[in-house]
């Protein structure tokens, strides 16, 4: 694994914080489901205290460049894509320090997204990320009353696989990479 994915969908009282770290394989189109954390109530100082706590905020270790001014090394920061929705929440991380930016919305790309997951094959242990193994194991299309399968995903039940189309955001909507 050589470059790792971190998703944010915000949440806080019905709907629970959603971070998601993950990886992705472009020769076998697998997407490994590494770490989460799901919690509810949290403060957006807190959601940054947990992300930081696990060293998500970092980039992988062989990630590093040196200061061209004093020579000095440093970490490249982890870029984490964030649900759009709070552009507020987005900025209080990045006052925490950490390297937030929003997910590119726009008519379908839930729908597209949710394709696009569906092509690859996803690796999710259940031990390690038991919400997500839950998520994207029930998860399945709106149905009619008799039973048929409508287009559209409902809007539940979804965090950490909208956390997981967040982090894989810059994949998702490059052509090279299509659903």
């Amino acid at each position: 694994m050589q470059y790792f994915y971190c998703g944010v969908d915000w949440g806080f009282s019905v709907d629970p914080f959603a971070f998601i770290r993950c990886s992705y394989d472009r020769r076998t189109q697998t997407v490994y489901i590494l770490d989460e954390i799901v919690k509810r109530g949290c403060s957006n100082t807190e959601i940054a205290d947990m992300i930081k706590a696990k060293g998500y905020d970092k980039a992988a270790p062989a990630e590093y460049y040196t200061s061209p001014l004093g020579g000095d090394i440093y970490q490249t920061k982890q870029l984490i894509i964030c649900d759009s929705a709070e552009p507020k929440s987005i900025a209080d991380l990045r006052k925490q320090g950490i390297k937030a930016k929003e997910c590119k919305k726009y008519p379908g790309s839930v729908n597209y997204g949710i394709r696009w997951l569906q092509s690859k094959r996803i690796i999710i242990d259940p031990r390690r990320t038991p919400h997500a193994f839950k998520e994207f194991t029930e998860y399945e299309y709106e149905q009619t009353k008799d039973g048929e399968f409508l287009a559209s995903v409902p809007d539940r039940a979804n965090h950490l696989i909208d956390s997981t189309r967040y982090s894989l955001d810059m994949l998702i909507n490059n052509a090279q990479y299509s659903a």
